[in-house]
Formats: C-alpha cells, structure tokens, sequence
C-alpha cells in the first residue's frame, strides 16, 4: 500500500450496464470508508455541462453570475439553455465541479453514482481527466425482473423483449469503456468483503480505516432483500 502522501486522489463516478445493477449498492459501502463520498444520482456534472450554452465563450470568473442569471430565465419562462459543446464552457463546469470537491477536503476520492454515466463518459473525463469509473454489472435476466417492479414511465408500452434488446445494448457500451473497473453485483452479494477489498486497493485507500465486517452486513441485508 502507498504511502498517504503517494496515494491516488480524484474523481469516482460509479455507472452500470443497466438500471439496478447494484450501483447504490456500491456507493454506499464505499461510503462506508472515510475517504470516500459518493453522492447518488445527483447528476451535477452533466447538470453543470448542460448549464452552458455553445459558444458562450464563458471564463471562471463568470461561471458563478452566469449560472444564477440562468436560474433566473428558466425561473421566469426562458428557453432551456442547449448543452455545452465548445472548450470554454467546459471547463466552467471543470472548475465549477473543482470548487464542489474543494469543500469536501481531504477526502482521496469524491463522485456521483448513476447507472447512466456508462453513457456519459467521454464527457466525465473532459470534465474530470484522470477520474474513475466503476461500471456494475449484472446479468440482463436477473435485471429485467428487478427493473419490471419499479414504476418507471419510461417501462411503458415495453415487451420483455424490447427490454432485453435495450439491456443488452446498454450491456454492451458499458463494457466497452476502457480503465473502468468492472464489479459484478452477484459476487458483491457472495462475497462483499473480498470485492471491497480488492476495489479498495484498486483506489488505492487504507483498508485499515474501512469498518470491517459488521458494516457490510448492515448494508447489504436490507439490498438482499429488495433485489
């Protein structure tokens, strides 16, 4: 293990090859460490990129009065600003996202959870380079029922067919990612302990500090029983 000053710090964001993979589940036992704050599903990177408008040619300076003068249109009727495209207005949103991690010092790894940033990756890393991702995975036959239980609109008009079609597409971009590491949830469920252990060393955190085992039961069992 490395020393605490040669240890790896950034961004983690925790994705998934499809809805109910496991990725809440991920993020709260990594939250488990004191190191680590993984919000869930708050979306503010792609919330800050899309805040931009192309060609706005924005500097830091303004990213703050910029931001609450959009508030303020959207608020009274004005249009939905588009997303952001040029250089400029990405890195606002670097910056931005810098200043929000800033607060949450001396973490090592600090992030957001969403099943669909295994869509959004080339962005995360324009915005973050050098950040993580894990990608959940789960087989499409044990996801299908889980994501049949929720109520979704967007579940509408589906066949089981048109599911497992749309699953196994998503299945397949997830796992073209390259760099992120890959977590099956049944293991996870099998064997917590081990799969922590090895993402932790892959984060390159201190086991030590992690609150093994009985943390890990108590987050997992009320999982268990949902899924």
């Amino acid at each position: 293990m490395a020393s605490e000053r040669e240890r790896q710090s950034g961004w983690l964001f925790i994705a998934g090859t499809a809805p109910r993979t496991g990725t809440t589940l991920m993020a709260w036992l990594l939250n488990l460490h004191p190191q680590v704050h993984v919000f869930c599903e708050t979306l503010f990177p792609l919330a800050l990129h899309g805040v931009f408008r192309p060609g706005s040619g924005l500097e830091p300076g303004r990213l703050l009065p910029e931001i609450a003068a959009q508030r303020a249109a959207r608020a009274g009727g004005g249009n939905e600003p588009g997303a952001a495209t040029n250089g400029g207005a990405v890195e606002c949103a670097r910056v931005c996202c810098e200043g929000l991690r800033s607060l949450w010092e001396p973490l090592q790894w600090f992030g957001d959870k969403a099943p669909a940033y295994a869509h959004h990756w080339p962005t995360l890393r324009a915005l973050f380079p050098g950040c993580r991702l894990i990608v959940m995975d789960r087989p499409v036959e044990e996801v299908l029922p889980s994501i049949r239980s929720c109520d979704w609109p967007w579940l509408a008009g589906k066949s089981d067919e048109d599911l497992r079609a749309l699953l196994s597409r998503w299945r397949d971009g997830a796992e073209q990612i390259p760099g992120a590491l890959r977590v099956d949830m049944r293991t996870l469920s099998r064997e917590p302990e081990r799969v922590i252990g090895e993402v932790l060393d892959w984060l390159d955190l201190d086991p030590d500090l992690y609150p093994w085992p009985q943390a890990i039961g108590q987050v997992l069992e009320p999982v268990r029983k949902v899924n």
